[in-house]
């Protein structure tokens, strides 16, 4: 789940979409529409911390988001992109061509 693991930059969460199996990490596997994004700034925030997301597919274009990270940098549970409630994150994702700050 997203909010076992501490977020870095470099890292990505993904999400399943329009009510796809990919509801889970397990059901990632299964397939279906998702969508992932990758961590490329975090700032302080309050008490926790906010992590800037970038990536995407629609449009051909690279959308921007952010989630709220706790004071241990885990996202805090049931953020969405969209409707869709982000299921797993990635560790230390490369982006080829892209110089993460």
């Amino acid at each position: 789940r997203p909010e076992e693991a501490p977020l870095e930059v470099g890292d990505s969460v993904h999400s399943g979409r329009d009510g796809s199996s990919a509801t889970s990490f397990e059901g990632i596997l299964k397939g279906g529409p998702s969508h992932m994004r990758v961590v490329t700034k975090i700032e302080a925030a309050g008490s926790g911390f906010v992590a800037r997301l970038n990536g995407g597919n629609e449009g051909n274009k690279v959308g921007e988001g952010r989630v709220k990270l706790d004071k241990d940098r885990k996202m805090i549970t049931g953020q969405k992109y969209g409707d869709d409630t982000y299921n797993a994150i990635y560790k230390y994702v490369l982006v080829v061509g892209q110089r993460m700050i």
